[in-house]
């Protein structure tokens, strides 16, 4: 298709019959039509880009955090079987310690204390490693936040606002600043009349 000029009035030729590219309009409104229309493509394009982005950038951190929860999981797991070896070296001293006290080691109360204090250390492992899986189930809620965020998240449709809403300022514009014709037509009374109506002259 080709545009072409008929009466200063740009358009195309469709089926033998000219077609107006804007009724009324002149080489220079088109034109700044055009350029408008070029400038609301443009703005269009950036705001699906930049929601590309932001979705991108969600599914990025959601991946990231997802791997620093595991990390954090498997770092609970290594602190508690560093606080066991500890608690155990300990353990193995009670029998020395009892002997040293001339206790039997491993019989009666010495047994009750060293299996209280194996209750114990192994409570206290537990803790070690709890508290690290909570630091890894709040990185995993982030990471699922995050991936539902950026599902929310629809180029497309940011871009059609964007479009659509450029679009009605630059059709408000053209023809907000296009001359109103006051020519009566039809019957009723002009306003001139109407206003002077009654009245005599």
């Amino acid at each position: 298709m080709e545009l072409i000029e008929k009466n200063n009035v740009l358009g195309i030729m469709v089926d033998g019959r000219f077609m107006p590219a804007i009724s009324g309009g002149t080489g220079a409104e088109i034109a700044l039509l055009a350029v408008a229309a070029v400038g609301a493509a443009v703005s269009a394009y950036g705001t699906y880009q930049s929601a590309e982005n932001q979705k991108q950038t969600l599914k990025t951190q959601a991946k990231i955090r997802e791997e620093d929860a595991a990390m954090t999981r498997m770092a609970g797991e290594a602190a508690a079987a560093r606080q066991r070896k500890k608690d155990e070296r300990r353990l193995a001293s009670f029998g020395a310690a009892a002997g040293a006290a001339g206790v039997v080691a491993h019989e009666g109360s010495s047994l009750l204390a060293e299996m209280d204090y194996a209750s114990d250390a192994e409570l206290e492992a537990q803790h070690v490693r709890y508290g690290y899986e909570l630091g890894a189930r709040a990185k995993r809620v982030d990471a699922q936040f995050a991936r539902y965020q950026a599902g929310e998240i629809n180029p497309q449709l940011a871009a059609g606002i964007s479009l659509m809403s450029s679009g009605g300022s630059i059709a408000t514009s053209y023809l907000g600043s296009r001359p109103v014709d006051t020519t009566q037509r039809g019957g009723g009374l002009s306003a001139a009349a109407r206003d002077n109506y009654g009245q005599s002259a």
